[in-house]
């Protein structure tokens, strides 16, 4: 039992609610030969070599392995009481009753596939688009379409990445059949950072479920919320394009960084013949700074738009490739920036509105 609570304690921390108002989540529970940890929401199961049913106080498991003991002994005792014997130290404390504590999903899953992990390191990697704004639920979670193939969006409301193809290569994943589900951002969390192998992919009217070779299961509920339409925001008329060194926008955002108002994060970007102007001001400090970039290609109007340039940095560098292509339309419509490298993925960015 030691070696499986120190290889499970860290994943336990992640799937854990910090405060939770239910006091048995506080404890990871034993029943039925498993472990399992649950924060109603997300729950990990694994197997253990215990037929008994008892409940641990996650706090006090930490103290101990804590301590990194040799052996450890765990005893149901009476008065609903739990001892741990570790080394030359006991413990006793009192535990929970495992039948309040919450069930596996007790629904109907069907095998929708094999991810790999590359495919969980791209959906965590998209995690840096997802909104933490828990008034927006739909929008805590990677959107996933899969088909023929895996389509995946991710969007706070301001920025939004759509991968046409999650697994291009067709090397990351086997499809047996559709799924289309907006999967929570701590379960991608903890697929990316604790697994490394295969995993079969299984989903019920409300879960998906991850099976790992080792009887190892992973739970999560669905987010169930209606996710912006993504073909209508991709339908967006940008008649107008104008192509760009990569490197050289964001040698400008970061040139400007210093002198971008610290609350409004605004820069305008003005596109010219041949080049593409960027301005920041600080009121406060009443210092006004510009430099220029020069264009590969324009086709269309010029334009004057404004920016939050952290969030259009975070944008220019999560596409890779050397130049980038934008499409745009007017001040107050979104633009679309994508590599003329890699069509597989589309970046949407919201545009402040200027005065005058």
């Amino acid at each position: 039992m030691l070696h499986e609570l120190q290889a499970f304690l860290p994943m336990v921390e992640k799937v854990k609610a910090r405060n939770p108002t239910i006091p048995i989540l506080n404890y990871l529970c034993i029943q039925d030969e498993t472990m399992r940890i649950s924060d109603i929401e997300t729950t990990v199961v694994i197997p253990v070599n215990d037929k008994r049913s008892y409940t641990l106080p996650v706090n006090i498991l930490k103290q101990i392995l804590k301590q990194k003991p040799q052996k450890i002994l765990i005893s149901i005792l009476e008065d609903n009481k739990i001892e741990i014997m570790y080394d030359m130290n006991s413990v006793v404390f009192e535990t929970k009753d495992p039948e309040d504590y919450p069930g596996i999903p007790n629904e109907k899953f069907k095998k929708v596939g094999i991810w790999t992990r590359e495919i969980f390191l791209q959906l965590y990697k998209q995690l840096e688009f997802v909104s933490n704004d828990e008034l927006k639920p739909a929008l805590n979670g990677v959107w996933v379409n899969q088909n023929d193939t895996i389509k995946t969006c991710a969007t706070d409301g301001h920025t939004l990445e759509f991968i046409e193809n999650l697994d291009k290569e067709n090397e990351h994943c086997k499809i047996t059949g559709k799924f289309t589900g907006i999967i929570p951002a701590k379960v991608i969390r903890i697929m990316a950072r604790f697994f490394r192998c295969n995993v079969s992919v299984f989903r019920s009217e409300h879960f998906i479920k991850f099976e790992l070779p080792n009887k190892i299961n992973v739970f999560s509920r669905l987010i169930d919320e209606q996710y912006p339409d993504i073909e209508d925001i991709l339908k967006i008329e940008n008649s107008n394009e104008v192509s760009i060194k990569r490197e050289n926008l964001l040698k400008a955002i970061s040139a400007s960084r210093p002198f971008t108002n610290s609350d409004s994060k605004l820069g305008v970007l003005s596109i010219q013949d041949g080049t593409i102007a960027v301005n920041t001001q600080d009121f406060e400090k009443k210092i006004e700074f510009e430099t220029h970039i020069s264009t590969i290609e324009r086709k269309g109007k010029e334009l004057r738009i404004g920016f939050n340039m952290d969030l259009l940095e975070k944008v220019i560098k999560d596409i890779n490739g050397d130049e980038i292509s934008w499409h745009y339309e007017s001040p107050i419509s979104a633009s679309i920036f994508r590599s003329l490298q890699e069509s597989n993925k589309t970046h949407v960015l919201m545009p402040i509105r200027l005065e005058g």
